[in-house]
């Protein structure tokens, strides 16, 4: 006898903090349960249908709790359907319902181009979490939403190094957006912007030569305590 499995939502964010490696790994294991012992998907309301092969209820119990422990915002739900299996993948979330289907193989994978959030991550190495926050600000946009998932044209991550480097330099978030939204508007408030960091650059650098030939005459004094060196607290 089949077990009657079952794993409720925990949440309603419609996000995945995998990375691309294990997007793609997780994604192949569903097609390879889909090929190896699928019978048949249908949309249902709030997600879809997928129905196995009654040998496959292991496989398919694992992979749903993996599912489950990934993506909080999906039921799941493996019971015995006459000589087969059902699995139910659901969600109450706003698009939550098609990502269910895509995981049942009612969705087309991604046009050539386009990149999923995972894959963002993995190319410029921030967190799924930290470019949802840069979105949130403006500072980058996904070209469309599709079954609830952000699709991103390649030239985010070249926008989201550009990021990168502006804080390096000391730059603020509202500062960058000022002065990436600049050259998009063809004003010239960017080179202004850029002109007064280099400035602020150079003065910290100062500063910190400063520091280092303090850090040099302590070594060379003699004191038996640092916080009582002439060359430190003078």
């Amino acid at each position: 006898m089949t077990t009657h499995v079952r794993y409720e939502h925990r949440h309603l964010d419609v996000a995945c903090d995998l990375n691309a490696a294990e997007l793609g790994a997780r994604a192949a294991k569903w097609r390879q349960l889909r090929d190896s012992a699928g019978l048949g998907a249908a949309r249902i309301d709030g997600g879809a249908r997928l129905w196995l092969r009654r040998e496959a209820a292991a496989a398919a119990g694992e992979l749903a709790r993996r599912e489950a422990a990934c993506c909080g915002f999906l039921d799941f739900e493996l019971a015995p359907d006459g000589d087969r299996l059902r699995l139910d993948i659901t969600s109450p979330a706003p698009h939550g319902g098609d990502v269910a289907a895509s995981l049942a193989g009612l969705h087309a994978e991604p046009e050539p181009g386009m990149l999923l959030i995972g894959e963002v991550a993995g190319q410029t190495g921030l967190a799924p979490s930290t470019i949802r926050y840069y979105e949130e600000l403006g500072l980058i946009e996904p070209c469309r939403r599709e079954s609830g998932r952000r699709l991103f044209a390649e030239g985010t991550t070249r926008r989201l190094r550009a990021v990168a480097a502006a804080r390096e330099a000391g730059f603020s978030l509202a500062e960058i957006g000022r002065l990436l939204g600049s050259q998009a508007d063809g004003t010239g408030e960017w080179r202004s912007l850029v002109e007064a960091k280099i400035d602020s650059v150079e003065a910290r650098v100062e500063r910190l030569q400063a520091v280092a030939r303090t850090l040099r005459d302590s070594l060379d004094c003699g004191c038996r305590a640092w916080d009582q060196c002439p060359a430190v607290v003078s």
